[in-house]
């Protein structure tokens, strides 16, 4: 059984109707769906699996120019993560459906059961990108982040793995935990 194929949560097939006409408007603009174009869909295949990656090298090479860079950087790596477990579960939860579940796209990701909203990557990006903002790293660093963050946002909803609602919750919710989180471990950082 392939990943797409896997049965959905019951609770889940109940949100397909819940999309909104934008959401399924704007997935059909952005998304690669079954007719995907090859040039793009390898530079969203390569930037969906590799721009978390490039964000964590941002964020040490960030941290190091702050006052406690081993204290920050270890600080906002247990704070993404905390963050991105709470956006698994949520959207595991929830299980809303991803664009392939509902045959909208081909799972070019190879992606799981596991509901769609929000998108992990999303929450857990934003939440770096927020927090290299918070701490104070040169602008640079930041405007890399958020630029890997959004560029993973659009990957993720054309390879067919979210849709862009998806993408723009978790980036809210990075934010805001990101926000929330630096605000928190000010006191020791």
């Amino acid at each position: 059984m392939t990943p797409s194929e896997l049965p959905l949560p019951a609770h889940g097939l109940a949100q397909t109707s819940r999309r909104s006409g934008w959401d399924m408007r704007a997935f059909a603009w952005l998304g690669g769906g079954h007719t995907a174009r090859a040039l793009p869909l390898r530079l969203a295949l390569w930037t969906a699996r590799s721009g978390s990656g490039l964000l964590l090298v941002t964020l040490l090479l960030g941290a190091s120019f702050t006052a406690a860079p081993f204290a920050v950087a270890t600080w906002v790596l247990l704070l993404t993560g905390l963050t991105q477990f709470a956006g698994k579960r949520l959207a595991h939860h929830l299980g809303a459906p991803r664009p392939y579940h509902l045959d909208l796209s081909a799972n070019h990701l190879q992606q799981g059961a596991r509901g769609g909203w929000p998108s992990s990557h999303a929450v857990s990006m934003a939440c770096v990108s927020m927090a290299l903002w918070a701490a104070g790293v040169p602008s640079l660093l930041v405007t890399i982040a958020v630029l890997l963050t959004l560029a993973t946002g659009w990957a993720r909803i054309y390879a067919g793995a979210h849709f862009p609602s998806d993408v723009v919750t978790g980036w809210g919710l990075g934010l805001g935990s990101g926000a929330l989180g630096m605000a928190l471990g000010a006191p020791w950082l």
